[in-house]
């Protein structure tokens, strides 16, 4: 899934999530009502589905970003690719956004997520994969690599700085 995506016509928001299906129903073939609830459920898990009758066109970056993820999550995915899902969302959808996730995680679906936040990694993760400024990738267990001594690395900051910032008892040394 990209970060932006830029759409000339004036499809729903609806619409646009329920192109997700498209490989499944047909090319001149309408939705049948049971896809068109799913559609509207991943719309509700996100937080959006008041914005189901909205233009695309008219959506800020962060609806945008929310409906592309209900397009790919409409098509029950077992595999899910997100390029910082919650990098132009609010703080209550980047919190329904990770709450999603994880609960899809917990139900044996893989996602690979790249995120510069930290907490983001923690919330939902099992492992991490870092990527230091020099190019020396580091794989472990979320816990390990997001402690305070490696993130501080990895960004160029000091521990003390991590704590401070961001106080999560998770990131201590």
């Amino acid at each position: 899934m990209p970060q932006a995506h830029d759409g000339a016509f004036a499809f729903s928001v609806l619409d646009m999530v329920l192109m997700g299906l498209s490989p499944y129903i047909g090319t001149f073939t309408q939705p049948a009502r049971s896809e068109r609830s799913s559609a509207l459920a991943q719309l509700e898990a996100l937080g959006i589905a008041h914005l189901a009758g909205r233009n695309w066109a008219t959506l800020s970056g962060g609806e945008r970003q929310l409906t592309l993820i209900a397009r790919a999550l409409v098509q029950r995915p077992r595999l899910l690719l997100l390029d910082e899902p919650a990098s132009s969302l609010d703080f209550g959808h980047q919190i329904r956004l990770l709450d999603t996730l994880r609960q899809l995680r917990q139900t044996g679906m893989t996602l690979f997520m790249a995120t510069h936040h930290p907490l983001h990694a923690l919330a939902i993760a099992d492992s991490v994969i870092a990527v230091e400024p020099g190019g020396l990738v580091t794989q472990g267990t979320a816990a390990k690599q997001l402690a305070a001594d490696n993130l501080a690395a990895l960004y160029g900051v000091t521990p003390a700085q991590i704590h401070h910032h961001l106080g999560h008892p998770h990131l201590q040394e």
